[in-house]
This record gives structure tokens, C-alpha cells and sequence, in this order.
């Protein structure tokens, strides 16, 4: 918790967002977040309720509330809490998601955003989404894969391993199945084919130097971008509640990719989305 309330935690994230203490970049905002908007979708009906559960400080809600979302968060870091009021101007309650008093059934969407892999008790988390959440109501989740690919060659220096902040990890499948257990039919978990290979905790190594030079290569491919913006298709697909093209492709393609599918079944970026609906009854 003390992590969470220092200044230099809020400085690293408003950076991060390349934001400042008094302004930010609405734009840039909507850049960063655009999956998990595209996943949120616009709103079912007018009035709409989302709440962003860790919402920090409230750029998610912010670009929600642009696409017609009525939003709220909650956050637990106090300094995050007041630059939502008042510099980005979005209702965030202070405290724990967990123990805060929210009315049952109110709202159509919930979404923890790098949040799961924080919290004491991720079962305890998801239960109260499905609570707040009405019958077929939508959460949206993201949360580091244990099993990328940057995790196996930076090995304990992957900065998303850090016990003082992230008391959980997940793969795909126990992520599909505490969603399953807590209320929700789910509707995909997808791994994000993109690596941050700066993310670690001994920049400068010879690990993080290969890598770093590995993913730069790689990068330069003009095959790189075809398969970005395939990846990024295929994840928002869950927010329609397909894991699958409309159409089906041709057989060549096919084959392409069921062999892509394949390596990427061994090989899998930093990051997992998942999309789900409370179950009705």
C-alpha cells in the first residue's frame, strides 16, 4: 500500500500516459486503451453503466464516458483519486473495489484493467463484478501471461515479476477458469502478441540486451505490422462474442493460419484480455 500512495508510483504512471500533474492528452489516452474500448463496445442502451475497478487515475473511464459509457471508478490510491476529480473529471470513489458498497445488478459493464494480478483475493474481485453486474452483463479483463515469451528469456528479471506489487499470475486457462468458477460465461481469453522488452528489472543485462536487440530485429519486419493489426482483430472479436471471422477464409489462408495458430499456442506476448458475460442464472 505504501507503493501504491507513494509520488513516485503516480509520477511513473502519469508518464507512462505521458501525462502531467494538471493536464493530460485525451488522444493519446484513447491510443492506449483502444482494445479494451474496442472490447467494452459502446453502450447496450442509453445510461449505460460502467465501472472500472483500479481505475487509477481515470483515463480508461474518461474515454469510456466519450463513446457514451455513464462511468465511476474506484481506486485505492489516494493522489489517483483526487487527479480523477479534478484534473480528469470522472467520478472515483476511494478504496478497495472489494469493500466497496456497490448495489447489486446496477451495472452493464465492469472492467480491471491490469488490476487481477494486485489484489489480495482475485476470486473475491471477480464475485463482486458478477454481484454488481446485471444478468448478462459484460467485464472486461487484462492481466500479464506468465507464460510470454519475454517471462522465459528475462527469467526472474521480467519486471512484472515484483512481489511488492503483483501477488498473482495467470495463463489463459486458470484465468478462463476462476472466471468460470465466480458467475461468468466466458467468452474468450486471447494472449496479445506484443512484448515490452524494456520491462525489466536489470536493464543493461546480457538477457535484456539480447532481447532488446532480438525484438528490434524483429520489429523492422514489415511482416511485424501484418501480424499487429491481425492480432489486434482477432482480440476484439471477443468483444462481439466471436473468437472467430464472420467469414471463413480460403484454404491457403487457412492453413496459414492454423500453422500461425500453432507457434503461437508456444510463443505469447505479455499480455492476456479476456471478455465475459454473468451467467443469467
Amino acid at each position: 500500500m505504501k507503493r501504491y500512495r507513494s509520488k513516485e508510483f503516480f509520477a511513473e504512471y502519469l508518464a507512462a500516459l505521458n501525462a502531467a500533474p494538471d493536464a493530460y492528452d485525451l488522444e493519446h489516452v484513447r491510443r492506449h486503451f483502444s482494445i479494451p474500448l474496442g472490447l467494452l463496445g459502446r453502450p447496450p442502451r442509453t445510461g449505460a453503466r460502467v465501472l472500472d475497478a483500479g481505475c487509477g487515475p481515470g483515463f480508461f473511464i474518461r474515454a469510456a464516458a466519450e463513446n457514451g459509457w455513464a462511468v465511476e471508478g474506484v481506486e485505492v490510491a489516494e493522489a489517483a483519486v483526487v487527479y480523477a476529480r479534478n484534473v480528469v473529471g470522472v467520478p472515483v470513489r476511494e478504496g478497495a473495489f472489494e469493500e466497496a458498497v456497490l448495489p447489486a445488478g446496477a451495472y452493464d459493464a465492469v472492467t480491471l484493467l491490469d488490476i487481477l494480478e494486485h489484489v489480495r483475493d482475485p476470486r473475491a474481485v471477480l464475485e463482486k463484478a458478477c454481484c454488481i453486474l446485471r444478468a448478462g452483463g459484460k467485464i472486461v479483463v487484462s492481466t500479464p501471461d506468465y507464460r510470454s515469451l519475454s517471462r522465459l528469456l528475462l527469467g526472474r528479471s521480467w519486471a512484472v515479476l515484483s512481489p511488492a506489487e503483483h501477488l498473482y499470475y495467470f495463463t489463459a486457462g486458470t484465468l478462463r477458469r476462476l472466471l468460470a468458477a465466480t458467475g461468468f460465461d466466458v467468452r474468450g481469453v486471447a494472449n496479445f502478441f506484443v512484448f515490452n522488452p524494456n520491462y525489466t528489472h536489470a536493464a543493461g543485462s546480457r538477457r535484456h540486451l539480447r532481447w532488446r536487440d532480438i525484438h528490434a530485429r524483429l520489429e523492422r519486419k514489415s511482416l511485424a505490422q501484418r501480424i499487429l493489426m491481425y492480432e489486434v482483430r482477432k482480440i476484439l472479436r471477443l468483444g462481439n462474442g466471436r473468437d472467430k471471422p464472420a467469414s471463413p477464409p480460403g484454404a491457403a489462408r487457412a492453413a496459414v493460419q492454423k500453422l500461425y495458430s500453432g507457434l503461437r499456442v508456444l510463443v505469447r506476448g505479455d499480455i492476456l484480455f479476456a471478455v465475459a458475460v454473468k451467467k443469467s442464472s
